[in-house]
């Protein structure tokens, strides 16, 4: 059994949480995947739920439109993430 702690995603800082976000959308454009988009989404939403954003008022309007379209890429995208071709051994030749 896990003797973790657990930790909700609003008890981590906002400064972090923008971080996660932002390295997230970067790893995305780097090797698209569905998870990591569905990831996305899951990390604006709960962003947008978090205690100290309703001191960052103006910036729920961006916040919603990332979500709206992180959403969108997250349908969209097909299953399954992307693997590396494997290397036949007549390629290394």
């Amino acid at each position: 059994m896990c003797q973790c702690s657990q930790t909700r995603d609003t008890d981590v800082p906002l400064p972090a949480l923008q971080a996660s976000i932002s390295r997230l959308m970067t790893l995305y454009h780097v090797q698209p995947c569905p998870g990591k988009a569905h990831a996305i989404v899951r990390l604006i939403g709960t962003l947008l739920e978090h205690p100290e954003h309703e001191h960052w008022e103006p910036m729920a309007d961006i916040y919603q439109h990332l979500l709206q379209t992180w959403s969108s890429i997250a349908a969209s995208s097909r299953k399954g993430c992307p693997r590396p071709m494997p290397v036949s051994s007549a390629a290394v030749h």
